[in-house]
């Protein structure tokens, strides 16, 4: 009995450093166990172990993105994330209104109107009633304009298109 005990504790730790070495390699893993009888017969356990899926690494910011960054914190607060989402989206291929955090993007809209948004936010100057668009294109009043969209929404993203495709 003693015996059995060591002999299956020795292959539990064979099988897990085999697994792990399998799951690190990305490999797939034949176990092949053959019984200790003079009629041998081998069984075989074969195991596929699939790689965790990397996360793709947000691109480095720049001075200025972080300044915007920095920018965004301070006036969304707890609701930053929130904010960064809507922007960003959740990877590459999500709706994101900027990912680049560009203030300076513009986007022609095929709406009836042929309305355009503007700056960080993409904030649609028709429908907000902006006649002059620098302000707009100025972050400082984007980030604070949006944010009194959001608050005025519900403290919601539902205003804008990729906030109700994410629903933030």
């Amino acid at each position: 009995m003693e015996k059995e005990k060591g002999y299956y504790a020795r292959l539990i730790l064979w099988l897990a450093t085999a697994l792990l070495i399998g799951f690190l390699l990305g490999k797939k893993i034949v176990i092949v166990k053959a019984n200790n009888t003079e009629n041998t017969t081998n069984s075989v356990v074969e195991v596929s172990v699939t790689p965790t899926p990397t996360i793709e690494p947000l691109p480095t910011l720049t001075q200025d993105q972080k300044t915007i960054e920095d920018d965004i914190r301070s006036v969304f607060g707890k609701d930053t994330d929130k904010a960064l989402t809507l922007l960003r989206g959740t990877s590459s291929k999500s709706c994101a209104e900027n990912r680049g955090l560009d203030p300076t993007a513009t986007n022609k809209n095929d709406d009836t109107l042929k309305t355009t948004d503007y700056g960080l936010f993409m904030i649609n100057s028709h429908w907000q009633g902006v006649s002059n668009v620098k302000f707009l294109l100025d972050p400082a009043i984007n980030i604070r304009m949006a944010y009194r969209i959001f608050v005025d929404s519900g403290y919601s993203f539902k205003m804008w298109s990729c906030g109700k495709a994410l629903n933030i």
